[in-house]
């Protein structure tokens, strides 16, 4: 027996058992349990079928016969240098000419290196999730550079052995398969390794080093929800809390909830849950805050809770034009610790009275020359060191009418047949926007050429 290459001698009397093998014109080399593509180190068994030891000559090229039984069955080992493999029978005599030819068998062989495994995945697997829970993916893929187009599909790969850093753990099952689910700690890192091993027992190792501990965030607890969306000046109470879903990526035997309360509010129950229930003191508001820790990671959420005197979209109910005496009025109640006082401003035409206290003004408007002009109620409420004011505009004014005309023909009555009429009059001052006038027309009974009754306070109209 030669490395590399054999030569074998048989003698005949072997192949009595089967003449026809001898009689083939056909070599065939294949092997006996492995695929074609092997890994090294693996003891491969080959049987080549139609073999004369006195005619054929067994060359093998980058391997090693381990054994050799001179019947057409051949065990090799091949070489790790990454080369393609072969073994070749070939017809050594002239006068074998009745025997098979000469037929090579290409072996692609896999180094060791070839099916190291490359392993992809978070170099540092940050992000929203952090803890014990911080799950990330990687995977590890065996190269085979050296397989060509019509190469043999490689042996394939029954397990992975996997390494992980300290305090990281494999979620994955089985634990050994190509792509698994890591749970990472909470910091640290280190090397993680892949072993992709064939069933022919070859395999190498490969690996790459993460860490976890840059940049690690939490997703905040938002949002917070309160029971009461303001605090009332005066009105001690209790208003309840609930922070938004518990974040993704906690640590399940750390998590830690944390509140800050506004001035003069106590916690009615726990403080640590996601769930809180606060006394209030009816004289401060201000920002609620959640906080979610997670080891050493945390991310806060707030929510603004004013003390207020009246009702938050309080308004003032009235006319937008103030002709004659009406009252105007707040919309909601006051807190209880809060008191009001008004006051109006009206720049042309005067209006009685002009302030007072309370949450309602009965104002009345004086006669002024012209169409009137815009004028300001202004609620000013108190309580508690706060001031909130709420205001309304309208229009004010009841205009001087002169010259009032009938058909033309001035006078405050006159007797005019059925049918249409002109009816003028002339308003002083700026007309453009003269809200508080009006015609009235007075039928005397209802006769017919009996005197009508004309009230001259409106526009310019006909009938």
């Amino acid at each position: 027996m030669k490395t590399g290459r054999l030569e074998f001698k048989c003698a005949s009397a072997i192949f009595l058992l089967s003449m026809n093998f001898c009689l083939s014109q056909t070599l065939s080399i294949s092997p006996n349990s492995e695929a074609n593509a092997v890994c090294p180190l693996g003891d491969i068994t080959y049987t080549i079928s139609n073999y004369n030891t006195t005619c054929h000559t067994i060359s093998v090229i980058n391997g090693t016969v381990v054994q050799d039984n001179d019947d057409g069955t051949l065990i090799v080992n091949w070489f790790d240098n990454g080369l393609k493999g072969s073994i070749t029978v070939t017809r050594n005599s002239s006068g074998c000419s009745d025997k098979a030819g000469t037929q090579t068998f290409d072996v692609p062989i896999k180094t060791l290196a070839q099916v190291r495994p490359t392993i992809t995945g978070p170099l540092a697997p940050n992000g929203p999730r952090a803890g014990f829970v911080n799950q990330v993916t990687y995977t590890a893929q065996l190269n085979w550079p050296f397989r060509g187009t019509n190469d043999p599909d490689p042996f394939p790969v029954t397990v992975f052995d996997w390494t992980l850093p300290p305090g990281w753990s494999n979620n994955t099952f089985p634990a050994t398969a190509s792509m698994i689910t890591v749970v990472t700690n909470i910091g640290g890192g280190g090397e993680i390794t892949a072993t992709g091993r064939t069933n022919c027992g070859a395999g190498a190792t490969n690996s790459l080093t993460a860490t976890n501990t840059a940049n690690r965030t939490l997703s905040p607890p938002c949002p917070v929800i309160a029971q009461r969306l303001n605090e009332r000046c005066g009105e001690a109470g209790v208003n309840a809390f609930a922070a938004g879903s518990q974040p993704e990526g906690y640590g399940f035997n750390n998590p830690q909830w944390s509140w800050s309360l506004p001035q003069g509010w106590t916690f009615n129950g726990p403080t640590n849950s996601q769930f809180i229930n606060v006394n209030t003191d009816g004289q401060h508001g201000g920002t609620v805050t959640a906080t979610f820790s997670d080891y050493g990671v945390s991310a806060s959420c707030p929510i603004q809770i004013p003390l207020v005197v009246a009702t938050p979209g309080t308004f003032v109910n009235g006319l937008d034009r103030l002709c004659e005496t009406q009252t105007y009025s707040l919309s909601s109640q006051l807190a209880q610790g809060a008191s009001a006082t008004w006051s109006v401003s009206s720049p042309v035409v005067p209006i009685s009275p002009a302030s007072g206290s309370g949450t309602s003004a009965t104002l009345t408007p004086g006669v002024g020359q012209g169409a009137g002009s815009d004028a300001t109620l202004t609620f000013t409420v108190n309580g508690c060191g706060l001031t909130n004011q709420f205001s309304k505009e309208f229009f004010v004014g009841k205009p001087d009418i002169v010259n009032p005309k009938i058909d033309g023909f001035a006078g405050a009555s006159r007797v005019v047949c059925p049918g249409w009429h002109n009816l003028t009059a002339t308003v002083l001052g700026d007309d453009t926007n003269p809200f508080c006038i009006s015609w009235e027309l007075i039928n005397n009974n209802g006769c017919p050429h009996t005197p009508f009754t004309i009230r001259t306070e409106g526009l310019p109209i006909s009938t």
